[in-house]
């Protein structure tokens, strides 16, 4: 069990910095270190429902990537930045909602 959760959170924080947004694999970081912290116990239903929220909260973040990233990259490098920005927001828009 603890080699399948070890291999999950890899993968997990692998595609995190896939998505090439630093900001949104510090929050999920941050996120972590709280759930750890609090040390409070899951049973099934707060695991579905802790699922159904990062899924949620995932596509809710790779939609608001495809409008922001374009944006940040046009203010720093013009129509190239912009273009950059476009492939960063749609690949976040794949990535984000699949590993919440």
């Amino acid at each position: 069990a603890d080699s399948a959760s070890l291999l999950t959170e890899t993968f997990s924080k692998n595609m995190a910095v896939l998505t090439l947004d630093r900001r949104y694999a510090q929050k999920r970081d941050r996120s972590k270190q709280l759930r750890l912290n609090t040390g409070s116990t899951v049973n099934i239903a707060g695991g579905v429902e802790s699922g159904f929220v990062k899924l949620v909260e995932g596509f809710m973040d790779g939609v608001t990537g495809v409008v922001r990233a374009p944006m940040r990259g046009a203010e720093k490098r013009g129509i190239e930045g912009f273009a950059k920005g476009v492939g960063k927001g749609l690949l976040g828009l794949l990535v984000k909602p699949m590993i919440g």
